[in-house]
């Protein structure tokens, strides 16, 4: 990369090869067609720069593309790139411009600095007793010959035990307000959405609920501190928080910070746990590898963060559907130093798409790309892969920041569905494009009935709706 006279001469990004579309919907359609594989085919056709017309604001995009892009993103993306550029309607709707998803800099580092050590593992780990708990008295109250719709189960388990994990008590809410918050406040920042969707009642009633009960359980965690009673948790951590001259972080920063972990799942709870279930349940192979892990891992009362990690196969499993049916398609960015890549000129202001996940479906990187296959993420193969080729969940200063608690989260909310439970998907799995590529929300499993191998024990006082 060079800003020289050299670079001068290069032809400016704007003209780059632009992929033919439809009148006012550009590339739209087919991009709903083919979320995941679109984005490859198009880098294969025309090269590492190329230029999309979608209906987001903007209109036409500049895309950069490959195992060399997903690199200029992560180590150099603070200095080229800005986010408040990029989602100019986040400080209006969050209430404030201290978030680590729309600064950038040493501020930026500093906030992200406060949070972080809250979504590790070593955070996570005192409160999967809890959440295992709470996960088994929930499936338990399946029946056999239920059919259940999977987005509204698997959302539900995965926002009570981010608040279990967050704040040491389940959501003590029905998901599907959340989820749907969480969608709408994605596509408004990020999907040229209207504004005026803030403002629907259920959804404006929805972040007063969610900010409310913040600010409750905010008090609460000052009113008992953790230690004999309780383990610390994410809303300790925000308690303590500081800005960079170490003053106290504001109320209202922290309510934001606070609405993170259930932004966060509700927006993928109900897509991830949901695909990785499917593709256990839909492959008998795939399921006759992780049954031993799970059966051997979650028989006890107290399972471990490091039991949890032992089950490779399962890992795999999740490692292997979060590559063939990303979250993290592609990252919009907005230029704010101008740069060289590709053979063209970047300037300030220019609108930029990095389809990250494209490089899923590179052969030269995951032979026959299309077929499912666990073992590529075996340890040996791991260390032969090039780096930023993989990329679940995002790249560099602005990676997702719970990255670190959502596969243990996942592993124990599929593991003890499959460990109760014998299970039948019968049907194909079809892909959606909300605010973010997802499994149709209609989808339904079915409960053939509780495995043999099950030591749930009946919870008939536990309050929970079934599906029918």
């Amino acid at each position: 990369m060079t800003t020289s006279t050299t670079a001068a001469a290069l032809p400016r990004a704007t003209e780059a090869p632009h992929v033919p579309g439809l009148p006012g919907l550009g590339s739209a359609l087919q991009l709903l067609r083919d979320p995941y594989g679109w984005w490859p085919k198009q880098y294969r056709r025309h090269g590492s720069v190329f230029r999309v017309t979608l209906p987001i604001e903007g209109g036409t995009w500049i895309t950069i593309a490959g195992r060399e892009a997903n690199e200029l993103m992560a180590r150099q993306g603070q200095r080229l790139f800005s986010q408040k550029m990029t989602y100019p309607k986040a400080e209006k709707i969050l209430g404030t411009d201290l978030h680590p998803s729309i600064t950038e800099g040493e501020l930026q580092r500093h906030l992200r600095r406060q949070i972080a050590p809250g979504f590790s593992r070593q955070a996570l780990a005192p409160h999967l007793p809890a959440m295992q708990t709470w996960v088994r008295r929930y499936v338990d109250g399946w029946r056999a010959g239920q059919r259940f719709n999977v987005t509204d189960e698997t959302s539900q388990l995965g926002l009570d035990c981010i608040s279990i994990f967050a704040t040491g008590q389940p959501l003590g809410a029905d998901a599907a307000a959340f989820r749907n918050y969480a969608t709408v406040f994605t596509g408004v920042i990020a999907m040229s959405w209207p504004m005026a969707l803030m403002s629907w009642p259920s959804v404006r009633r929805t972040r007063e609920q969610l900010d409310a009960m913040i600010v409750e359980r905010l008090r609460q965690h000052q009113e008992l501190p953790p230690g004999v009673e309780r383990a610390p948790d994410y809303f300790d951590l925000l308690s303590k928080g500081t800005l960079s001259d170490g003053s106290p972080l504001p109320e209202r920063v922290k309510v934001v910070f606070g609405q993170m972990p259930f932004k966060n799942m509700g927006v993928y709870a109900g897509r991830v746990i949901n695909h990785v279930l499917y593709q256990i349940v839909h492959r008998p192979e795939v399921l006759a590898r992780v049954q031993p892990e799970i059966d051997r891992v979650l028989a006890g009362d107290e399972v471990t963060l490091e039991a949890l990690e032992s089950m490779r196969a399962l890992r795999a499993t999740i490692s292997e559907t979060l590559r063939i049916l990303p979250i993290a398609v592609a990252l919009q960015r907005t230029v704010c130093e101008p740069f060289e890549f590709g053979g063209y000129r970047f300037e300030v202001g220019d609108r930029l798409f990095t389809p990250i996940s494209a490089t899923h479906f590179l052969p030269e990187y995951f032979p026959d790309p299309m077929r499912f296959d666990i073992d590529r993420f075996d340890a040996a193969q791991d260390e032969r892969r090039p780096s930023y080729v993989y990329n679940p969940f995002g790249l560099g200063h602005h990676g997702c920041v719970a990255r670190s608690v959502f596969e243990p989260i996942t592993m124990l909310i599929v593991g003890t569905i499959l460990r109760h439970w014998t299970l039948t998907a019968p049907y194909q799995l079809r892909t959606i494009i909300d605010a973010l590529p997802g499994p149709w929300p209609l989808h339904r499993m079915r409960v053939v009935g509780r495995r043999s191998a099950s030591r749930a024990q009946s919870t008939s006082s536990f309050d929970h709706r079934h599906a029918s």
